[in-house]
């Protein structure tokens, strides 16, 4: 564990500065001899991530939850969310690697809402895909075009389209396999107004006041939203994310509670334990205890 959390930002290849990058899992495993860091250490990304695997079974962890992955699993990783390949060499697949910028021009004659339902859904939890075969052709081309040695006024507009339509088809996926319930919170859109603004702002702001006022409605019609959609409260929605980002910086990194409390805005280090023992049920000492035990 290091005192900072790995933050991978986006490479651009060499003589290909487009804001996608395509490779094979392979070539990966391969780039990480020359890494200054294992693939499998936790790391907080700074792009967006599709995984697509077609050999293989493994485990793939995002923040805490771990997710099996087989022949025809398509993973969707949103930016900034801690990513963590297992033991997984017998994979084989291909991993894509986008910028927003290029994914907003892949998605400008798209519907809108393709983004906030694919890479950043309402429970900040990632997308695990199964049975996702239907995507793979579009990957192929995908990877046959970025890789064709063209670098022409045509290059890119050609991926940013078979991107596009590789999208839709990943979000007819996710509508046959989420349930209702979590679709109709991904559409709507204050509860989705209130989680981009949460995520601006968790570090400073804690009180669900502040949201409603900043959103243009009433606290109690915020609070009927996220009882509607998440059966919660705007405050332990509030109170959720802010734990997430506790447990992240106590896994990966080896800061103190005393700089995580001031990292995230507490103004006394006692509070952090205070907060963390009430929505956890343990200290974050043995939080931590128990990660390193664990692994």
């Amino acid at each position: 564990m290091s005192q900072d959390l790995i933050k991978l930002p986006f490479k651009h290849s060499e003589g290909l500065e487009i804001g996608i990058e395509i490779l094979s899992l392979k070539d990966l495993y391969i780039r990480q001899k020359s890494l200054d860091h294992q693939i499998t250490d936790p790391h907080r990304i700074g792009f967006y991530m599709l995984l697509y695997i077609t050999s293989g079974e493994a485990h793939h962890t995002v923040d805490f939850q771990s997710f099996p992955i087989a022949p025809q699993t398509l993973a969707i990783v949103s930016k900034h969310q801690i990513n963590q390949f297992r033991d997984q060499p017998a994979l084989e697949g291909y991993l894509i690697l986008i910028t927003e910028e290029f994914l907003q021009r892949a998605l400008f004659d798209l519907e809108g809402t393709v983004t906030s339902l694919l890479f950043e859904p309402i429970t900040t939890q990632a997308l695990f895909l199964q049975g996702a075969e239907s995507v793979y052709p579009h990957i192929k081309r995908l990877d046959e075009e970025y890789h064709s040695g063209n670098n022409d006024a045509q290059h890119a507009p050609i991926l940013t389209r078979e991107l596009g339509i590789l999208l839709l088809k990943a979000e007819r996926l996710r509508s046959e396999q989420l349930p209702q319930s979590v679709q109709n919170a991904e559409t709507s859109v204050r509860l989705i107004a209130f989680r981009d603004l949460l995520e601006r702002y968790f570090k400073k702001h804690w009180t669900a006041q502040m949201y409603a006022d900043t959103l243009g409605f009433s606290k109690r019609t915020l609070g009927s939203i996220t009882r509607k959609h998440l059966n919660r409260t705007p405050k332990e929605v509030i109170d959720q994310r802010l734990l997430l980002e506790i447990k992240r910086l106590l896994a990966h990194t080896d800061q103190s509670i005393k700089e995580i409390a001031f990292e995230l805005g507490f103004e006394d280090p006692s509070n952090v334990n205070k907060f963390f023992k009430r929505l956890s049920g343990s200290t974050p000492s043995s939080f931590r205890q128990n990660l390193k035990i664990a692994t």
